[in-house]
């Protein structure tokens, strides 16, 4: 007789596989790119989501909007990624234009989440 799980060892499960999948994507980007890529730091390398995780859960393993960052340009800084999005935007565009094409694509709606193309 096969056991039955619950929705909570489901949700367990599934956040795990996640947790795991992100630690594998985020140790593989701070290899290919050893260096903040802001400010061209090595130490203490973060994967910084370009789109809110909250706002996104979908996208959190889309590499196309994940930037390599140090902490204090992740988030320390006055024009860190999290305390001045605009800022850090207006750099993403200028210095790292295919991020920023990435990022509008799916600001812009262009993705069809994984529930639609189900249905």
């Amino acid at each position: 007789m096969k056991r039955k799980i619950s929705k909570s060892q489901l949700k367990k499960k599934a956040k795990a596989q996640r947790a795991k999948a992100w630690a594998l994507l985020s140790s593989k980007l701070r290899k290919e790119t050893p260096f903040c890529q802001k400010c061209g730091r090595k130490e203490h390398l973060q994967v910084h989501h370009l789109l809110p995780r909250k706002l996104y859960p979908q996208l959190l393993l889309e590499e196309s909007l994940l930037i390599v960052l140090c902490p204090r340009c992740h988030t320390f800084c006055r024009e860190s990624a999290h305390k001045d999005g605009l800022a850090f935007a207006i750099w993403l565009e200028q210095n790292l234009p295919e991020k920023w094409e990435s990022a509008k694509k799916y600001l812009n709606g262009s993705f069809v989440q994984q529930d639609e193309a189900i249905n």
